[in-house]
């Protein structure tokens, strides 16, 4: 992603804080020792911090993820890439897709819509709502890098104009936060509330969002081919901005006909 950026010069607010994975339990606190422990092994730079419960991943970044995805449109389309907005896509298969603009021949065909997969192929992707709210901006620094707590139920960070984002607590209502209705609900918001009174009560929430995630049965996504002869790209649980952009490169390989050594790892018909 870095890489990325630099390349097609997208002005997207990264910067490289890293990050925090903060225990909720005695239980997760042991996880976390242990992954941190493993990752350090494969070359990771972390550091635990025993008297938070949290390991420090020095590498890890952030950034505006609008302005990433409209940098990225942005350089496909300087490379020859054609986009269509607001056309609807009623069917797939291995060299065509029926639109409500009409039907499209291509070479191969890769479906890319993540929680929305299981609309056009058989993918085992559950769509599940993630919450947030976002608050005016306060002088001081409150949250020093952003932080996944609670086994990734929670998270926050703040921005560098001072704005606190809050998500997540949707273990909370895990029923009702399972579809594709995109729309806050006063259970989970209520939740949010109350960690920004507790880490900044002089700060005001201007903003609240809802969106639908996709999440796959094992936590891994799914990327290849089909046995139907369509490519797949999805199931990212949550942690999509960095995945599908190393997934992203890795199906454009695989409709190249090149073999990578993940292919197995993230077959969409695996076990």
């Amino acid at each position: 992603m870095r890489a990325l950026v630099e390349r097609h010069r997208i002005d997207c607010h990264l910067v490289w804080r890293g990050s925090a994975q903060a225990a909720g339990d005695e239980v997760e606190w042991s996880e976390v020792r242990d992954g941190a422990a493993r990752l350090a092994r494969e070359g990771a730079r972390v550091r635990i911090v025993a008297t938070e419960r949290s390991a420090i991943y020095e590498d890890d970044g952030e950034f505006h993820p609008v302005r990433y995805v409209r940098g990225l449109a942005r350089a496909a389309v300087g490379a020859g890439a054609r986009l269509y907005e607001r056309t609807r896509a009623f069917t797939v298969g291995p060299t065509e897709v029926t639109t409500s603009g009409g039907r499209i021949s291509a070479g191969a065909v890769v479906v890319c819509a993540n929680a929305y997969s299981h609309h056009l192929v058989p993918l085992r992707v559950r769509p599940v709502r993630g919450q947030m709210l976002a608050t005016a901006p306060i002088a001081r620094r409150v949250f020093e890098r952003p932080t996944y707590a609670h086994r990734g139920y929670r998270y926050w960070r703040q921005r560098d104009d001072g704005r606190l984002l809050v998500g997540g607590w949707r273990d909370t209502a895990v029923a009702e936060e399972t579809g594709e209705e995109e729309r806050t609900t006063e259970r989970v918001q209520r939740h949010l509330d109350e960690f920004v009174r507790a880490k900044a009560p002089d700060a005001a929430v201007t903003h609240r969002w809802a969106g639908t995630m996709g999440f796959s049965h094992d936590s891994l996504p799914y990327v290849g081919r089909l046995a139907n002869g369509v490519y797949v790209n999805g199931g990212f649980t949550g942690h999509g901005m960095a995945f599908a952009t190393a997934a992203g490169e890795l199906v454009a390989d695989l409709v190249r006909g090149e073999t990578r050594s993940e292919t197995d790892l993230f077959a969409p018909e695996r076990p």
